[in-house]
């Protein structure tokens, strides 16, 4: 029994095309022709939107799709592709970095992402833990002047050998909203921040350490007044709660 060689790819059933095969034959079209065929059917030039497809040579599945929705997002230059990609990494070294999902009308598709991550690898969406706006902003020599400052301080008062008598005085904030949205950042920062928002309900918890060990109760304040009587029930036994300033506290 004789087997007819298939010598092209014209000779093979379309059935047995590899799919990567007929993808490539769909989308072998130019941008430019959906948008003419577009125009052109709106016109008045075709009495179809297949005839259309046929005639500008686009897949009829695509113009249709285009047709109801409208036309697509712009596609971006490499010079804009660039541009974004500099900006993503600014945004991650202010601790302020790109949501994955913006707040517009309409969003690119999940192709679009695929295809701009495997051009940028060095980018990836990822969680982020909430940093104080404060800290976000230090740098080393911030940091050396306000030490250098306070060791001048404590020998003016006479306390740099009185350790019992050095308190340090500490506050972090919580908010009440888990944060549950993905940030564009880089691959290869081991963590990565973002300054919470100031709009959000937060909690403050105080606390008061001196530098022998020594330590007195935390002091939570929330905002506007006290939530539900349940509230202290898993803090520590001698803790203080309030909704008014700490320094009141002090007084």
């Amino acid at each position: 029994m004789k087997l007819r060689q298939q010598t092209s790819i014209e000779e093979i059933p379309s059935e047995k095309v590899a799919p990567i095969q007929r993808r490539l034959k769909l989308r072998s079209y130019r941008s430019e022709n959906i948008t003419s065929a577009i125009e052109r059917f709106k016109a008045g030039e075709f009495s179809s939107i297949r005839k259309a497809a046929k005639e500008c040579g686009v897949a009829y599945q695509t113009l249709r799709d285009r047709i109801a929705k409208g036309d697509s997002l712009n596609l971006l230059t490499k010079r804009e592709v660039i541009v974004r990609v500099s900006k993503i990494a600014q945004l991650c070294a202010a601790k302020v970095p790109g949501a994955s999902h913006a707040n517009i009308t309409r969003t690119l598709s999940q192709m679009w992402w695929l295809l701009f991550t495997k051009r940028h690898p060095e980018l990836h969406i990822g969680e982020v833990s909430p940093i104080d706006a404060g800290r976000a902003t230090v740098e080393p020599n911030a940091v050396q002047d306000y030490f250098q400052l306070l060791r001048k301080r404590l020998t003016d008062l006479g306390l740099d050998q009185k350790p019992e008598n050095i308190w340090n005085v500490d506050e972090s904030g919580f908010t009440m909203h888990e944060n549950n949205q993905l940030y564009v950042v880089e691959r290869s920062a081991k963590h990565n921040y973002v300054v919470p928002s100031a709009s959000r309900d937060h909690y403050t918890v105080v606390e008061f350490v001196n530098a022998d060990g020594q330590k007195l109760a935390p002091f939570t304040i929330f905002k506007g007044g006290l939530p539900h009587t349940a509230y202290h029930l898993m803090g520590p036994a001698d803790a203080a709660y309030g909704a008014q300033l700490g320094i009141k506290l002090l007084n």
